[in-house]
């Protein structure tokens, strides 16, 4: 999981199309913050969906993570999305890698170059990201499937591929870094939409529920990091019936 992207270039602030063509996720969804002390990363989804699992950054400084290793200063935790219950893990969970798709089937891009690509779960279609050759730091996201391609953004500003959702129905992204919005797409409606928030923060490390009801995701204000980790409070979505 890479955590920090390169250099992004801030929104511009001129009207862009393709932020315009976002529409909130308020109108299909739900969002609650889960804790509160800025110190969480990889946020997933327990069996049941009923428990988060994350880890926890245990030193609030630097001064009190200095000369400890990274195991020490981070432990599993989990918590009662129901209840907000929180629970000491006696073992470490394993956080899922990505599917990624090999490179042989990669469609031909021409001015583009692939840089990620992942597959759904039922690997029927797949999800990419490019970089514009002699276009530093600017990417965009493709779906392909039967050996067609569609393009998911555009644009000035840079989006980042990161999850399909269990059942294929959703993809996340982010558009820009620090800050950044997370953005879902719904491929059977073929509607975008934009996790909206307050001030500059990061919005990443999304991951989704066994039956695509809900998501989790992290959300900093920079505070805490380690190690090129950003920890930051989960907060969960849950889509509307």
């Amino acid at each position: 999981m890479a955590f920090c992207c390169a250099e992004e270039e801030q929104p511009a602030q001129r009207p862009d199309r393709f932020l315009n063509s976002l529409n909130p996720a308020s109108e299909v969804s739900t969002l609650e913050r889960l804790t509160q002390d800025g110190r969480c990363i990889y946020p997933l989804f327990a069996p049941g969906d009923t428990i988060v699992y994350f880890r926890r950054l245990l030193a609030a400084d630097n001064e009190a993570a200095s000369g400890k290793e990274y195991e020490d200063l981070v432990k599993p935790f989990g918590i009662n999305i129901n209840t907000k219950e929180l629970l000491t893990l006696s073992e470490d969970y394993e956080y899922p890698a990505l599917n990624y798709v090999d490179k042989s089937k990669y469609p031909e891009m021409g001015a583009e170059s692939i840089t990620l690509a992942i597959n759904s779960p039922d690997s029927g279609v797949f999800a990419f990201e490019t970089a514009q050759f002699g276009m530093s730091g600017k990417k965009r996201i493709y779906l392909y499937k039967d050996e067609k391609l569609r393009q998911l953004t555009f644009g000035d500003v840079s989006c980042f591929l990161e999850n399909f959702s269990k059942s294929g129905r959703y993809i996340s992204a982010l558009l820009g870094w620090d800050p950044s919005w997370i953005i879902i797409f719904d491929i059977d409606s073929e509607i975008k939409y934009k996790i909206e928030r307050e001030n500059d923060l990061i919005d990443y490390m999304t991951n989704f529920s066994s039956d695509d009801g809900m998501m989790v995701f992290i959300r900093s204000d920079g505070r805490y990091i380690l190690d090129g980790a950003v920890f930051g409070d989960i907060w969960l979505l849950r889509f509307k019936e």
